[in-house]
Formats: structure tokens, C-alpha cells, sequence
């Protein structure tokens, strides 16, 4: 199942202008979304939605810049492989909010959608061999990502209202061929993120109720790495493992409060020393390939993602109404997680190839810290794609992807300042996943 090789031009493209456009364009268009394990994103190639990501550590495009640099030695030509990935969030909760500085506290009913609209995510990468045993790659990504926004017009905002996170990871990659049978891949992570934490608050009732709107953004540069390697084990038969390393991000921003009365004009206070530190988790992929036949491969892989690391987020000088400062923690306790995916490739010609993919997803919250603003349960995904050779030099990948999320259950309470929120109900979620991406061997 190799692809089609061409013979490649220096002449053919710039690369740092190419690099510097796609950067633009990212920047522009990477978007807060993310419906895999807590806030990480499986789509950094939408070539992958069509068999459920079940060749995740085998990547057999420039894409393996990110996913197993390793395989990169697989490509004897230059590549250009680009391409984007529209997720559709459903999150309907359904309950009774409760907030104890209210006069009307009394669990409130409740059935809000906080999907928000469809997001993008664009993904970008460039590989050329050096030489017959060594390669280079740069790809540029969204690893994770998070959102959801249930919006301000009932009680809901009082427990959630727009919480995002966003990443693009710069991500330059080397890989070595030792011999027929085994390769090793280098790569870091180059990552910028930047969230907005936005909440509501509510006193009194009637003439005298007011309204307080936590705005708070804040965003930071980590780095981290990835390594990887691929072993042939028969002319059949591939292994590939890569690992990615946990990334530290210290945020800093700023942080607005505003004051709405019913009566009367709003106030609003400001401050410019925000900060949170958040861990980004390190994961561990295996995955293993064999061709049946001439028509058919199959494809497993088992991912490993160390959330643990991810005990709270802590936001520190937090604005209050007059100027004040304060600390907002939100205790997340995340456990660890697996993925595991089962896909199949049905080369139907020479040109056609079809994809399927089942796959289970872990949720990393407890049902005890579960919250609002990461409402996730175990997930069931179910995918379907094709590759199409448009050209001897050019491919076209599509995909779809359905997640089937478990009745996520919410009975918690959380205490911001001298206010209590209760929240019971629970969410019944779910996402389409669909990609196109764009493949030329130049």
C-alpha cells in the first residue's frame, strides 16, 4: 500500500514562505474544540478520521512529523500533506442549577445546549529525505483544545458559561533508517496556548439582583518532545511506538469584572496579573499493521495518556468587584486513560482505498469532580473514509467519524468566593467528526 513516488524540484516551492503562510492561517483558524479524552485532540491528520486514528503510530504520510517521526524514512520523496477537520459538538445538559447567593436558589430546571457552532482544525505538514537513510519534517498542529459555551440567558451560567482552551504546536522532526527492519524518529513540540475562562456570578433577587461577569484570558509558549520508532517485522507486518512528553504551560493575562445591576450602570474592574500553570499530558502510542492480502490491511492501536498530571487548574489575581484580587481553583483529579482503536484498508483498485475504524476512548474525570465545563464520559467512535489518487502525484483523504458519548452524570457543588453552585443533572453527548485532507508528493 505505498503510495505513488515522484521525482522532486527545488524549484517547484519556497518552503519558508509556504511555512510562514501556513502559520498565518493556523493562527487564524485554530479554533477551541475537543471531544477526545478530557481536552486532547486525535486530529492532527484528517486522513485518520476515516479508520478512527487505528494507524495512529504508523502515520504513512509527512504527518508522521507529529505522530512517529520514525516513519518519515519511509518516504523517498518530498511531501506536502495539508488539510482540515470540522468538529460538531453536541453537550445538551439537563437538571437544576442551585446558587446559594441567589434569593430564588432553589434548583432552577435547566436544558441548554452548550455545543456552540462547528470548529475547524487545520493541520499542515512538509517532509523531504536527506539522503537514502535520514529524513526531515515540519508540521503544524492542534494537539489539544477544549469549549464550551452554554451562553448567558439561563441559570446554567452560573455553573458554566465559556470555558476554551487552545494550542498550536510547531513541530520540527528528524528521523533515521538503521537498516531494513528498523527506524527512529526525533521531534519538539513548539506550543502556544491561550484560554479564556469566563463566569458568571449572581447575588440578591428582585430590583436588587446583580450580576457579576468573570472574564479572564490568559496564554503562555511551552516545549516539549517526541520520539519514536518503527520495526518491519515481515514484508506484512509493522510496529511502530512513539512517545510524547508532558508540556508545562505558565499562562499569564489578564482579568476583567464586570458589576450589572438591575438597576443602575455597570462598573468594571481590571487587572493585568493573571496567571495559571497547567500540565499538557504526556501519551504513549503503540500501534501495529499487517496486510492480509494485496487488497486488505488491518490496523490496531492502544494509546496511553498520563492525565494524572492534571489535578486543578488555579487561577491566581482573579479581579473582583472594587479592585480586589482572589484565587480561583477548579479541581479536575483527572486519572489516566486508554484509546484503543481497530481499523481496516480495503484497496479496492489502484486507485480507491477505503477505510474503517471502530475505537473506545476513556474519559479521564471522576464522577465525583465531574463538572460543567469538562462534562466527559467514555466515548464509543465509529468511522468510514476513502483515499483517492487524483493524480500519479496526488492524493485526496475523507473521513467521518461518530462519537457515541455515555450518559455523563453531574451532582457536584463548587464554591467560588462566598457563592455555592449546585449542579445535578447530567449530559447526553456526542460529536460528528469529518476531514478532508490534501496529499502531493512534490
Amino acid at each position: 500500500m505505498q503510495q505513488a513516488r515522484s521525482v522532486f524540484t527545488s524549484s517547484q516551492f519556497n518552503p519558508i514562505n509556504q511555512l510562514k503562510y501556513i502559520v498565518a492561517v493556523i493562527a487564524l483558524t485554530s479554533v477551541d474544540v475537543g471531544y477526545a479524552s478530557g481536552f486532547q485532540i486525535w486530529e492532527q491528520d484528517a486522513a485518520g478520521i476515516g479508520d478512527a486514528h487505528a494507524g495512529y503510530a504508523l502515520p504513512n504520510s509527512a504527518s508522521a512529523a507529529f505522530y512517529n517521526p520514525a516513519n518519515l524514512t519511509d518516504l523517498q520523496d518530498p511531501q506536502l500533506t495539508t488539510g482540515a477537520t470540522v468538529i460538531q459538538l453536541h453537550v445538551p445538559f439537563k437538571g437544576t442549577i442551585a446558587t446559594s447567593t441567589l434569593d430564588d436558589s432553589g434548583p432552577i430546571p435547566s436544558d441548554t445546549e452548550g455545543g456552540g457552532n462547528p470548529n475547524v482544525v487545520p493541520n499542515f505538514y512538509l517532509s523531504t529525505p536527506l539522503g537514502s537513510k535520514a529524513a526531515a519534517a515540519i508540521g503544524l498542529v492542534t494537539p489539544f483544545g477544549l469549549s464550551t459555551d452554554y451562553g448567558a440567558l439561563t441559570n446554567v451560567k452560573y455553573a458554566a458559561t465559556d470555558t476554551s482552551l487552545r494550542t498550536i504546536d510547531i513541530t520540527p522532526a528528524l528521523a533515521y533508517r538503521f537498516n531494513d527492519r528498523f527506524s527512529l524518529g526525533v521531534g519538539m513540540d513548539i506550543e502556544y496556548l491561550w484560554g479564556n475562562f469566563d463566569q458568571y456570578s449572581g447575588f440578591g433577587g428582585g430590583d436588587t439582583k446583580v450580576d457579576i461577569d468573570s472574564v479572564n484570558k490568559a496564554n503562555s509558549w511551552g516545549v516539549g518532545y517526541h520520539f519514536g520508532f518503527v520495526v518491519n517485522v515481515t514484508d506484512a507486518t509493522q510496529f511502530g511506538f512513539a512517545y510524547h512528553s508532558k508540556v508545562q504551560q505558565n499562562m499569564k493575562g489578564s482579568s476583567t469584572a464586570t458589576t450589572s445591576p438591575v438597576t443602575g450602570s455597570p462598573s468594571t474592574s481590571v487587572g493585568n496579573d493573571l496567571s495559571a500553570a497547567l500540565y499538557l499530558p504526556a501519551t504513549s502510542s503503540v500501534t501495529l499493521t499487517h496486510d492480509l492480502n494485496a487488497q486488505w490491511q488491518i490496523l490496531g492501536t492502544l494509546n496511553y495518556t498520563q492525565w494524572s498530571s492534571f489535578k486543578e487548574l488555579v487561577l491566581k489575581n482573579v479581579v473582583v468587584p472594587g479592585g480586589d484580587k482572589t484565587s480561583v481553583a477548579v479541581h479536575e483529579n483527572f486519572r489516566n486513560t486508554w484509546y484503543a482503536a481497530l481499523g481496516a484498508h480495503y484497496q479496492e483498485n489502484q486507485q480507491i482505498m477505503w477505510k474503517f475504524g471502530l475505537a473506545f476512548d476513556e474519559t479521564p474525570t471522576n464522577n465525583a469532580d465531574r463538572n460543567l465545563q469538562l462534562p466527559g464520559q467514555d466515548k464509543i467512535a465509529v468511522a468510514i473514509g476513502i483515499r483517492a489518487q487524483i493524480c500519479q502525484r496526488v492524493y485526496i483523504d475523507a473521513g467521518y467519524t461518530h462519537l457515541f458519548q455515555f450518559r455523563a452524570q453531574l451532582n457536584r457543588t463548587q464554591t467560588v468566593a462566598t457563592e455555592d453552585v449546585t449542579t445535578v443533572g447530567h449530559v447526553d453527548g456526542s460529536a460528528d467528526v469529518a476531514g478532508l485532507q490534501l496529499t502531493v508528493n512534490l
